[in-house]
């Protein structure tokens, strides 16, 4: 308003002087932002000192802990940060400004854990997630990954069934609980869920062959060969191997 002629670069740069120029805090985001890591936790460290609640800053630590790869050092962070979580929400004279989700933090130990292969100490974590939360699918999504991992299937299937309950929006949730299913040989099961998957999303491809794949399995020909051709419609060339199948099972099935 009091530069109307100004270009966008001069504008840019009058936002990036206004934040660089700001508290401790805000030069560590902005440089996080720019991929200037050791900056960033140079100015987080100084926060730090002034902040009354570090809780929030550690989670911003913890985050460049971890694009460094340092996983131990950025577990530690956030252990560090929901500890300083709890004490702020037991705190009645202190104003929340900004929410920091303890179940997010506790979730984000969790795939830390699990990436470091402390598998006990991931479930516990995220069973952590979901005490704090109860509607926090991603938490019982994580678990039924690690299931699946260790060859778990009934509790992979229990695990993303209760976050498909919970994430009734996210089609990539439906389509790994569909697809769970039907490997399990739960085809009437993985049917529903699956085109609960591509409700949401149409253009899923693999919801799609994967529904026709439970159709097929459940002995339902026509409707299994009418989701092989709409499978074939949005496939991906360069999945030679599915579209080769499908091709195949379409022209198998029709009448």
């Amino acid at each position: 308003r009091d530069y109307p002629t100004a270009s966008a670069p001069e504008i840019d740069g009058a936002i990036r002087d206004y934040l660089t120029s700001g508290s401790d805090y805000m030069r560590g985001w902005v440089a996080y932002s720019e991929g200037r890591m050791a900056e960033a936790l140079s100015n987080y460290e100084l926060a730090m000192q002034r902040a009354k609640n570090k809780g929030y800053i550690r989670i911003e630590r913890a985050r460049v802990y971890t694009l460094q790869a340092l996983l131990p050092a950025a577990i530690r962070e956030f252990r560090l940060a929901s500890e300083d979580l709890k004490k702020l929400e037991a705190d009645k004279e202190e104003n929340v400004v900004f929410y920091n989700s303890s179940a997010l933090v506790e979730h984000s130990m969790g795939v830390l854990y699990g990436r470091l292969g402390q598998v006990d100490s991931a479930k516990a974590a995220l069973g952590r997630a979901i005490t704090e939360d109860l509607s926090y699918f991603a938490a019982h999504l994580e678990l039924g990954r690690i299931a699946l991992a260790e060859k778990d299937t009934a509790t992979a299937i229990s695990e993303l069934g209760l976050a498909a309950e919970l994430a009734t929006d996210e089609p990539w949730v439906q389509y790994l609980h569909g697809n769970t299913l039907l490997g399990a040989g739960r085809h009437a099961e993985a049917v529903t869920a699956l085109r609960k998957a591509i409700e949401l999303e149409p253009f899923h491809a693999e919801s799609r062959f994967a529904l026709a794949q439970a159709l097929d399995k459940s002995g339902q020909r026509a409707e299994a060969a009418e989701a092989y051709t709409q499978y074939l419609a949005i496939a991906p060339r360069r999945d030679q191997q599915h579209r080769a199948m499908a091709t195949e099972r379409a022209a198998g099935l029709r009448p």
